[in-house]
C-alpha cells in the first residue's frame, strides 16, 4: 500500500558522502530518507526555489512530453529498495489509460514538485520518526 508523502528536507550532512532527501508521510510521523547525488539535489533545490536554467533539464523534457502528448501526470510512486537502490514510477493518464514509467526517485520527485502533484511512498519503506 502507498501513502502520500511530501518533501520534508534536503540534507547536506558533512559526515555523509552525498545529500540525503527526506520524505515524510502527510498524515503521520513516518519518513523515508535516501541518499541522492549532488546534481540531483541541486536540481530539486532549484525547482523548489523556482530557478529556471538557461536550457531544459531532463525533467523539463519529460514534463514537456507529457504536456505535448496531452496526458496528465497523476503522481509519482517510490516503490521499492533493492540492494540500497530505490525504484520509482511516474504515472500518467491519457485517454483514460494509465501508463507507469520507470524512473529514478530523484527525477520523479523533481517532476512531482514541478507539477505540484502527489508523491506516494510504499509503506514498507517508511520508518518511524520523532
Amino acid at each position: 500500500m502507498f501513502v502520500e508523502a511530501e518533501l520534508k528536507e534536503l540534507i547536506d550532512h558533512p559526515l555523509i558522502d552525498s545529500p540525503v532527501l527526506v520524505l515524510k508521510e502527510k498524515t503521520g510521523q513516518r519518513y523515508l530518507s535516501m541518499k541522492i547525488g549532488l546534481i540531483e539535489a541541486n536540481t530539486i533545490a532549484n525547482e523548489i526555489e523556482g530557478i529556471i536554467p538557461p536550457r531544459p533539464m531532463p525533467h523539463d523534457l519529460i514534463c514537456d512530453l507529457i504536456k505535448r502528448l496531452e496526458a496528465e501526470l497523476k503522481g509519482v510512486y517510490i516503490k521499492e529498495n533493492q540492494d540500497s537502490i530505490y525504484f520509482a514510477e511516474i504515472k500518467i493518464e491519457k485517454n483514460k489509460q494509465f501508463i507507469a514509467i520507470d524512473s529514478r526517485p530523484s527525477d520523479a520527485i523533481t517532476i512531482a514538485i514541478k507539477y505540484k502533484k502527489p508523491i506516494y511512498v510504499n509503506e514498507k519503506l517508511l520508518k518511524i520518526g520523532e
